[in-house]
């Protein structure tokens, strides 16, 4: 299929079953196409997506050439303050939560929050909508209901100047987590749940782990981060690079080199 005319087998009705959503995943991977068509198929296709085996159908053949955006390694905060609240969207994400600990922070700069929303299923793509609608008389929190890929994402990286990742779980504390080392790499502090690679915090000066007892006790910490953040910004700055320099790629390529007996 994917060395024939696969736009057309696309294009073709089915009837939703797994088999079906699977081999269009599998077709799409493996279809020859410019970057942006392949996104833009993407797009459409996650909507479809309900299990972690049709994720896998689709990302083994996606190749994307690293865009070189120069990251800001020197932090300097200036009002407003924007906290990026990244990630995919589900009812039991209790994102009411953070919102309300949002509106109810009594921040001493302005501060804006911008929350995305990537949504697999229909009834949560409308559960988010009718989120975003309730606060929509905040002109502070701004909502993406939308995926974010390759450039897109980096882009959305940069125009933060802190990461909020409340969610983990303990049976993943030790695992290493994407976002949080994407953020370091991006020189943003963080927010991050305390099960989060809860070395890391220890270890660095690069954020603080949440405290979700209550939307009260939160709001309290948001705004204690955010003073934190413009008192001590050479603080973080300098823990940041530390901690860019500890979780490099060149320092694991120098520890494996060190020991040969590693595993690679």
């Amino acid at each position: 299929i994917c060395r024939g005319d696969w736009r057309t087998f696309l294009q073709e009705p089915g009837h939703g079953t797994y088999e079906e959503i699977m081999l269009e995943g599998m077709v799409l991977a493996g279809a020859r196409a410019e970057i942006a068509e392949k996104l833009e198929r993407t797009r459409a296709f996650l909507p479809k997506i309900d299990c972690w085996a049709l994720v896998d159908s689709i990302v083994p053949t996606y190749r994307f050439k690293p865009q070189e955006l120069p990251v800001r390694k020197t932090l300097a905060f200036r009002p407003p303050l924007t906290i990026g609240f990244f990630g995919q969207f589900r009812k039991e994400k209790n994102l009411g939560f953070f919102l309300d600990a949002f509106v109810k922070a009594r921040f001493h700069v302005p501060v804006h929050l911008i929350v995305q929303g990537a949504t697999a299923k229909p009834q949560d793509g409308e559960l988010f909508d009718k989120i975003a609608e309730k606060y929509r008389q905040y002109d502070n929190i701004t909502f993406w209901h939308k995926n974010l890929i390759g450039l897109e994402w980096q882009k959305a990286l940069l125009s933060v100047d802190a990461i909020m990742m409340p969610y983990a779980a303990e049976r993943y504390r030790y695992h290493w987590g994407a976002m949080l080392f994407t953020a370091i790499g991006f020189y943003k502090p963080v927010l991050s749940s305390p099960e989060l690679n809860p070395e890391v915090l220890e270890k660095y000066k690069i954020g603080m782990a949440v405290d979700l007892r209550s939307p009260e006790t939160f709001a309290a910490q948001l705004v204690a981060f955010v003073d934190d953040l413009i008192k001590n910004a050479k603080v973080y700055e300098r823990n940041l690079a530390l901690a860019n320099e500890e979780y490099s790629h060149e320092r694991l390529i120098r520890n494996i080199l060190k020991d040969p007996s590693a595993p690679i």
